[in-house]
């Protein structure tokens, strides 16, 4: 029962028995009670008005340059529109897939259809030629290097390649493919010829609209995404992480890498996130879009790929379940999808700080 609810309780039970005593002293005694009550909760209310407050504080970035590949950890990263810069700018595809939608390059593949991706260790750097190079390894392969020219460089027009389509959730995008070497240690890594490797560069191609989404398109605005599942950036907090953990009946607790975060924070408390609308991370403002619902991806090990159970699906289902909007469905949250507001760059330490105000969260 929530704070505002016990009081309420309280206050009719006490006017009950104040109105029953004699004349005006039992409306004296009523009608002070009853307005004591009232400045309480105008008080508390007031108090929801949480702007400029800090919040919490980010303990990790991570991008995922190969999606369902390795995170790359960082310090500090850009923010752009479609996500961190090179964030999910890299998907494997399959082309010799029997699923593959007419007129595009592939079906896009992730840890569910191919768990062999969670060998492979993505790094990007930026060099002063003017170009940038994806690096890929893993545990028991040469490493691949992946090179493509800077936007605005005067390599870029002459190595251009004509895009192709993707579709991915019905929100169609476009991409580079990457070429035979690229292909043929994919092929190596996981054993499917047909694997290639697709590029989304900064321009020339088209963008992912949220928009696009049947599903979630109403709350994505104008926002574009690269070859993230839905929007450009996730966060999590690890005080739930913390509390889901705490409800879990198997030993073994589960890895904040299984929900695939871009920004980890330490919050007020578990489960605040939900309620943060608009709010600053350094220079930049974010907003939220919806809560990120999970599926069996999250039941994955991150290391490997395999299976590991029904955890931590199962028993998000307890208690995580949105029955306010059917488009969850039955789908658990953990997490909220944002968008960007404006671009800047985030730190690993920076404050997160309410523009507008937070939801109510009176327990």
């Amino acid at each position: 029962m929530s704070s505002v609810m016990r009081l309420t309780d309280a206050i009719d039970d006490v006017t009950s028995f104040v109105s029953s005593r004699p004349g005006a002293v039992g409306a004296a005694l009523a009608g002070s009670v009853l307005g004591l009550g009232i400045v309480w909760l105008a008080m508390r209310r007031r108090r929801k008005d949480r702007t400029g407050e800090t919040v919490a504080s980010v303990q990790e970035i991570c991008i995922y340059p190969v999606k369902s590949c390795q995170p790359m950890s960082l310090k500090s990263a850009k923010v752009e529109k479609r996500g961190f810069r090179f964030d999910r700018r890299w998907v494997v595809v399959d082309t010799w897939s029997k699923h593959i939608q007419s007129g595009t390059a592939g079906a896009f593949l992730t840890l569910k259809q191919q768990p062999k991706l969670a060998l492979i260790f993505p790094t990007v750097e930026e060099l002063g030629d003017g170009t940038i190079v994806l690096k890929l390894r893993t545990p028991d392969m040469d490493e691949l290097q992946v090179r493509h020219p800077l936007p605005g460089h005067a390599d870029e027009a002459a190595s251009a390649k004509s895009p192709v389509r993707l579709s991915m959730y019905q929100m169609d995008g476009e991409g580079l493919d990457c070429g035979d070497e690229a292909a043929d240690w994919l092929h190596r890594v996981t054993d499917m010829p047909g694997a290639r490797l697709l590029y989304m560069p900064d321009n020339d191609v088209k963008d992912r609209r949220l928009a696009d989404s049947p599903q979630w398109g109403g709350v994505g605005g104008e926002n574009t995404t690269a070859y993230a599942n839905f929007s450009p950036y996730m966060m999590a907090n690890k005080q739930s992480l913390v509390d889901l953990n705490r409800r879990l009946t198997q030993p073994e607790k589960v890895d904040m890498r299984c929900f695939r975060p871009n920004i980890v924070v330490q919050g007020e408390g578990a489960w605040s996130e939900d309620t943060w609308r608009v709010f600053t991370i350094g220079n930049v403002s974010f907003q939220f879009l919806k809560k990120c619902g999970r599926c069996p991806m999250t039941t994955l090990d991150p290391n490997t790929g395999r299976r590991l159970g029904e955890e931590p699906l199962r028993t998000l289902k307890k208690f995580r379940l949105d029955t306010s909007d059917e488009r969850y469905g039955q789908s658990p949250c953990f997490g909220v999808n944002l968008a960007a507001v404006s671009e800047g760059s985030v730190s690993v330490g920076d404050k997160l700080v309410l523009v507008s105000p937070a939801l109510p969260t009176l327990q």
